[in-house]
């Protein structure tokens, strides 16, 4: 009896990991991917036979792998430290997909003796931020660069130059009666 109910407890959480919209992997200390759920393919398109013997250096964008370097030292310095940080990670068509990953080091723990990674796809709110940003900064009607773009552009000229003195610059106002009619 006890070991149908531990067996059905690990069904219970097989199932759980399995349906998860994130993304685990297992990572031996040295970053190769031990384990995947199958959860990648959803995610990445890459199916979890696909990282096996990889490392997992090998599907981050080479932008982002010098800080992913220095985060995994951290998360590898002791048993138990863990790491949150956003990356990107190439899928399988070769786009990127923005996630953010949680790593930790559960190296001490007998069941699992590695690195345990959790990814959530970030794509969709990056993009969101990021066109955010651009309609913060440009005229809705031209495209143009806004006022506030401009008022940045003129402290960057003020300010004095590493090798020279500082430039000096002129902006021109011009304002055209009527012009809201053409707009219209």
């Amino acid at each position: 009896v006890e070991q149908a109910l531990l067996e059905q407890r690990e069904q219970y959480w097989r199932a759980l990991v399995r349906h998860s919209s994130d993304v685990t992997l297992l990572l031996t200390v040295d970053g190769a991917v031990a384990e995947v759920v199958p959860t990648v393919r959803a995610t990445l398109g890459w199916d979890d036979h696909d990282f096996d013997g990889h490392h997992f250096g090998e599907v981050l964008d080479p932008d982002d792998l010098e800080a992913m370097l220095a985060h995994w030292d951290q998360v590898v310095a002791a048993p138990g430290n863990q790491v949150r940080a956003r990356f990107r990670v190439r899928r399988i068509d070769g786009t990127w997909a923005h996630v953010e990953g949680i790593a930790t080091n559960l190296v001490d723990e007998p069941n699992v003796r590695g690195v345990v990674c959790n990814l959530r796809d970030m794509s969709a709110q990056v993009e969101a931020e990021n066109e955010l940003e651009r309609r913060s900064r440009r005229d809705s009607l031209t495209g143009l660069p806004n006022r506030t773009v401009v008022v940045e552009a003129l402290g960057r000229i003020r300010g004095p130059t590493v090798d020279g003195p500082r430039v000096t610059a002129a902006l021109l106002l011009m304002d055209v009666d009527g012009f809201k009619d053409v707009n219209d």
